[in-house]
């Protein structure tokens, strides 16, 4: 490794077989900035009879982004997307 010692730079005083000595000491990075995290909600109601104001009430205060979900009716996806029909009745295994 001869070829890699010299492409790296590594002092003669180090190598195999040596004890270790501390090199010079390295300059510090500067300080990353403090960055606040950002909350993200989710409220959520699967049926007619259940409400999402109160979950939306409880989650502005400390949520930058709410993303509510209102299911009622059933087989009904999130995005809102016609469900598929099912197979034909002589094709489903029982």
């Amino acid at each position: 490794m001869p070829t890699l010692r010299e492409e790296l730079a590594v002092p003669e005083d180090r190598g195999p077989g040596r004890p270790w000595k501390a090199g010079p000491p390295v300059e510090a990075l500067p300080a990353a900035a403090v960055v606040k995290p950002i909350r993200i909600g989710y409220a959520r109601c699967s049926t007619a009879q259940q409400e999402l104001a109160s979950q939306l009430a409880a989650l502005e205060p400390v949520c930058k982004r709410i993303f509510p979900e209102k299911i009622s009716t059933p087989g009904q996806d999130p995005a809102g997307q016609v469900p598929q029909p099912p197979p034909p009745s002589g094709t489903h295994r029982k």
